[in-house]
């Protein structure tokens, strides 16, 4: 059902930025004679497709129509900006009045032979024969190249996980793993076998139904039974829901480093901005040496902090499941599977306390002690880093220089740790889908996998 006040009232910005609603009379007399016999009762029979489709029409003859569908997509542009502020504002750091003047910039003039405003180029990509008008307006909307630049500066990348999957083929994934992430090996198989998979089943699906003409729009969520296909084809009897949070894990990786390289923002990466600098000092002896030494220097450094996580992860836990009575080895199984549930499959702690036959979400709360196991982390993450770094460092600098830099590693690394750990209890908080993107989730869950805790 269409609401007919849309295509004669404009909704524009206002000299202090707020938005303001205007009739404009030559659009409402235009509408009501071309639509005479409109009244209450005919109303559910007319539809946005139709209306707009009509006046797209002519509205290269009669400027009035052009008006009217001007109109009209004002009041959508705005009803993408206030969802696109609902979705990601809070979070990111943006507000409604932040966003409105990229897109918003119609002012129903007839004049804009020196700027055209974003319902004209709309206007002029728009084929009713292949889409509807809001559906039509929002893409380009969402595809704003300003606007979108905005949103990257604030951490926002407007593309679903489907559709990054889609777009991203293995030997670029493995060069983002590799690269950007520092991800192993074993995980780099891992991810390009589940990609993939993903690939053969879901995108597959997606071009066999193009090629029947079929209009597929937005990349929607893989059914339950493409995530079943896709576990097959992986050889394994992981849930479909556990695929769905590795893929959508996965897809956080692609989209880190896309906001990475579009926006230039920081990450998560172990390579910290603030920390990298006073890192990659370490490496430089002279000019001639400096390229080659920083770059062999980052590389053992970097393997060094993923085996000294590795420590401190088997440290932390060894220290929680110390004990020999029959309670405490009791306490010790639980805690082991608990630790699993809840970084490696996203379970919330009310699952956790039904999977393992505690009787409330706060019994696993206390067990976990999350906070407590990050700091034990921390400690012996920094001991060992110390250690290693330093001696490292000592393979590139001279002896005075070593000395002089002392204090400065020490605060780097004290930094650097704490950001990746700021980043686990972050993460830890937000929705569960993506409680395995970070490097403490990923590293910590491939230790539990590797390791034969009490069971």
């Amino acid at each position: 059902m269409a609401i007919l006040w849309r295509y004669w009232q404009l909704v524009r910005l206002d000299s202090s930025g707020k938005t303001r609603t205007d009739v404009i009379s030559r659009a409402k007399n235009y509408f009501e004679q071309r639509y005479p016999l409109v009244d209450e009762s005919d109303i559910d029979d007319l539809d946005d497709r139709a209306i707009a489709k009509a006046l797209w029409q002519v509205m290269a003859q009669e400027i009035n129509a052009f008006l009217c569908l001007r109109c009209y997509i004002s009041h959508q542009i705005l009803q993408v900006c206030i969802q696109l502020n609902s979705q990601f504002g809070n979070h990111y750091g943006f507000s409604l009045e932040e966003i409105l003047p990229y897109v918003l910039d119609d002012d129903g003039k007839s004049d804009h032979s020196a700027y055209q405003p974003v319902s004209y180029q709309i206007l002029q990509k728009f084929d009713p024969e292949r889409s509807n008008l809001s559906t039509w307006t929002t893409r380009l909307v969402k595809q704003h190249r300003e606007l979108n630049a905005f949103l990257l500066q604030h951490g926002v990348y407007l593309l679903s996980d489907w559709a990054i999957l889609n777009d991203t083929n293995p030997k670029k994934l493995q060069r983002v793993l590799s690269d950007f992430h520092q991800l192993t090996k074993p995980e780099i198989a891992s991810a390009i076998a589940l990609l993939e998979s993903y690939h053969a089943i879901y995108r597959q699906e997606r071009l066999r139904l193009r090629q029947q003409g079929q209009a597929l729009g937005q990349c929607q969520p893989p059914t339950t039974t493409q995530l079943q296909q896709i576990a097959q084809l992986l050889k394994t009897a992981i849930a479909p829901d556990a695929i769905l949070k590795r893929l959508q894990a996965l897809a956080q990786l692609l989209r880190q480093h896309r906001i990475h390289v579009r926006g230039n923002l920081p990450t998560t990466s172990i390579d910290a901005p603030s920390t990298k600098p006073v890192i990659e000092t370490i490496a430089i002896t002279d000019h001639g040496q400096e390229i080659e030494g920083q770059t062999q220097f980052l590389q053992n450094y970097r393997q060094l902090m993923l085996l000294s996580l590795d420590g401190a992860f088997e440290k932390a836990i060894t220290v929680r499941l110390q004990g020999k009575s029959t309670k405490a080895q009791q306490k010790a199984k639980i805690f082991a599977i608990a630790l699993q549930l809840f970084h490696c499959q996203g379970m919330t702690m009310g699952e956790i306390a039904a999977q393992v036959g505690l009787k409330a979400q706060f019994e696993v709360t206390r067990l976990l002690k999350l906070k407590e196991f990050r700091a034990d982390v921390r400690h012996y993450l920094l001991q060992s880093l110390q250690a290693k770094v330093t001696e490292l460092a000592a393979e590139h600098i001279s002896l005075d220089r070593l000395i002089a830099l002392d204090r400065e590693i020490s605060n780097a690394l004290a930094e650097q740790v704490d950001l990746l750990l700021r980043d686990a209890e972050t993460d830890a908080k937000t929705t569960k889908s993506h409680t395995t993107g970070t490097i403490f989730s990923r590293r910590l869950c491939l230790h539990l996998d590797n390791r034969s805790y009490p069971s």
